[in-house]
């Protein structure tokens, strides 16, 4: 994407391209400020860590992958430290050789789950022939569009179809579980919460072979103090060591396919953390002394650059951060604070995409013509019209999708971290999405008053 300079890391991501078989908006997309990302976003930005993670149309609806645990010799089960182990083994004879070798490898399988939306009821024209696009007042485009407008019903239906169907991937990349949101109530896939888990594997085990270091790091965050990010900042520091250690056992290095995701009130403590000086070992940071300007100094640093939210160093090497809001949400009370997980994710190793978002690419299926369907955005789309009697008719979407991960040792998650905020409303979006605030126009707040933090009064 550009020019990789030494310490510094870029948002690169295999990006779904725009060309789309026609220019028209409905393809083209006027819900897009954001280009590049796997759908068109209706916020400039969109979300980054849903552009940061690779993805790709595929034409299968399982995803069979096979993974290698462990190769090792005979006798070794980690019982005992492998110098233990060597020193065990009977002296070889003249004429023979040393143990034979075993491994382990095993495979699991992972399935696409649809999402599926329905537009209003578009009419056919009255006796005036204004049409429902024409009511509308949310014509005009911004962004790589500008200068275009919304000008036919299906522009405007499939339009917002879009805006739902990116917002409710969005929430499911990090939230999604189908276990508890039926597949078609309108779907849920596998997010971040549900795949980085320990037995997340395991249960999804096919064929032979064990589960064994197939899991990735789970620590709990939940003890840490909540008056400042010193101790989840020392956490995340022992976690990308231990990603990086496993990482150099197969043979490679990921400094460059790494990121530490979190929320915004999070980052703002740890990078105060950072800016007091505890990068320094326990203990070394009393002997020296900070004043403003250091402090200010190394906060500038480090919530600059990256992949555009700052780095954190660690051992000198740095290590993006991805902001990521709805991983916080509010607890009221004195203080105010925000609790959420921090993930620590790899995407790439050896050339090989470990994380992941696929969704399955209509243009290569065969349709039954008589369905009078249409393929949109590079197949990411189905999209049609349900009609009633030559008169009313109603636009649908849908879509199948997955998140995969194929490397689980090298991801990572520290669950339940609770840091002190300054407002308890500091995040207006939860990660359910019930907030009173989500939106500015829920209960008590209707005719564009605003809600009680935006308008300057109420509950902090």
């Amino acid at each position: 994407m550009m020019q990789r300079k030494p310490n510094q890391a870029y948002l690169e991501k295999d990006t779904v391209t725009r060309n789309w078989f026609d220019s028209s908006l409905v393809n083209n997309g006027p819900f897009s400020l954001q280009d590049g990302d796997i759908i068109s976003m209706m916020q400039s930005g969109g979300s980054k860590l849903m552009q940061w993670m690779p993805s790709r149309g595929v034409k299968h609806r399982q995803e069979n992958i096979r993974h290698l645990a462990f190769v090792t010799m005979d006798g070794h089960t980690g019982s005992q430290s492998y110098l233990d182990f060597l020193a065990s083994q009977p002296d070889i004879d003249e004429c023979d050789y040393g143990p034979a070798p075993t491994w382990n490898g095993m495979e699991y399988r992972t399935d696409f789950y649809q999402f599926s939306f329905k537009s209003k009821t578009f009419k056919y024209p009255d006796h005036t022939g204004v049409r429902e696009w024409e009511r509308e007042p949310r014509n005009y485009i911004r962004g790589s569009l500008q200068g275009t407008s919304i000008a036919s019903d299906i522009e405007l239906g499939l339009s917002q179809l879009a805006y739902v169907s990116e917002q409710h991937m969005n929430w499911n990349l990090v939230h999604g579980n189908p276990s508890v949101v039926p597949t078609r109530n309108p779907g849920a896939s596998e997010g971040l919460s549900t795949i980085i888990n320990t037995g997340w594997v395991a249960a999804r085990r096919v064929g032979p072979g064990e589960s064994n270091f197939i899991d990735p790091i789970v620590v709990d965050g939940s003890g840490f103090a909540t008056t400042d990010g010193a101790e989840a900042l020392r956490m995340i520091q022992m976690v990308v060591r231990r990603i990086r250690g496993r990482a150099e056992m197969l043979g490679t290095n990921v400094d460059a396919d790494m990121a530490v995701v979190m929320n915004a009130a999070h980052w703002a403590k740890i990078s105060e953390a950072i800016a007091a000086g505890n990068l320094a070992a326990s203990g070394m940071a009393a002997n020296f002394t900070l004043t403003a300007g250091d402090y200010f100094d190394l906060k500038n640093r480090v919530t600059v650059g990256g992949l555009g939210d700052g780095f954190i160093p660690v051992d000198n090497r740095p290590v993006p951060i991805i902001i990521e809001n709805s991983l916080g949400s509010n607890i009221y009370g004195t203080p105010n604070q925000v609790q959420g997980d921090i993930y620590i994710l790899t995407r790439r190793i050896h050339g090989l995409n470990i994380l992941e978002n696929q969704y399955l690419d209509y243009r290569m299926l065969t349709v039954i013509p008589e369905l009078e369907r249409t393929v949109m955005a590079n197949g990411f789309y189905s999209t049609g019209a349900l009609i009633d009697n030559s008169k009313c008719f109603t636009y649908f979407m849908e879509n199948e999708f997955r998140t995969i991960s194929r490397m689980q040792p090298l991801q990572a998650r520290i669950t339940g971290v609770v840091l002190d905020a300054e407002s308890s409303m500091e995040l207006l979006e939860g990660s359910n999405f019930t907030h009173d605030d989500f939106y500015a126009y829920g209960d008590g707040n209707q005719a564009g008053g605003g809600t009680d933090f935006i308008r300057g009064y109420g509950s902090y």
